[in-house]
C-alpha cells in the first residue's frame, strides 16, 4: 500500500568519488519504510565507501523510520562503509538523544553538511540547509 502523497518520502541521491549523497525530505513513517529502502539499498555498492543522510528535508519520523536509519547503519558497517547522518532538525537531534542513538550514528550539522554538498558539487538548490542549527 503505497502512502498519500503528502505522507510520502522522497530522495535525491548524488555520488562521486566513492561518496554518496542522499537528501531525504517529507514523512518517514511505517507506510514508506519498505519503499525507502528498496530505493536506497541498490546505491550502497562496493564503490562507495561514505554514505551520506541528510535529514534536514524531513519533517516526520516514527519508530519505524528510525529503524529504518538502524538498519541502514548496520548494512554500511556490514559493507564497510561510514554512514553519516547530516543536518537534522533540533527535533530530530532530541529524538536521537533521547533514544540514545546519538551514540550510534555520527550526527553531523549544517556547517559540514554544506561541505559535502560543496565537495560532491551539488547544486545549493538542490540541497537547502538550516542556516541556523548546529549539531
Amino acid at each position: 500500500m503505497s502512502p498519500a502523497p503528502n505522507q510520502s518520502c522522497t530522495l535525491k541521491a548524488y555520488i562521486k568519488d566513492g561518496e554518496l549523497l542522499v537528501v531525504l525530505s517529507g514523512v518517514l513513517r511505517m507506510q514508506n519504510c519498505d519503499d525507502l529502502k528498496n530505493q536506497l539499498l541498490p546505491s550502497f555498492d562496493a564503490t562507495v565507501k561514505t554514505v551520506h543522510l541528510c535529514l534536514a528535508g524531513l519533517t516526520e519520523i516514527d519508530s519505524a523510520g528510525l529503524g529504518v536509519l538502524v538498519g541502514l547503519h548496520m548494512t554500511t558497517r556490514k559493507n564497510k562503509q561510514l554512514l553519516q547522518l547530516l543536518a537534522p532538525t533540533e527535533f530530530q537531534l532530541r529524538l536521537f538523544q533521547v533514544t540514545r542513538l546519538n551514540t550510534v550514528f555520527t550526527i553531523l550539522g549544517a556547517t559540514e553538511a554544506g561541505i559535502v554538498r560543496e565537495r560532491l558539487e551539488v547544486d545549493a538548490n538542490s540541497l537547502p540547509l538550516p542556516e541556523v542549527f548546529e549539531a
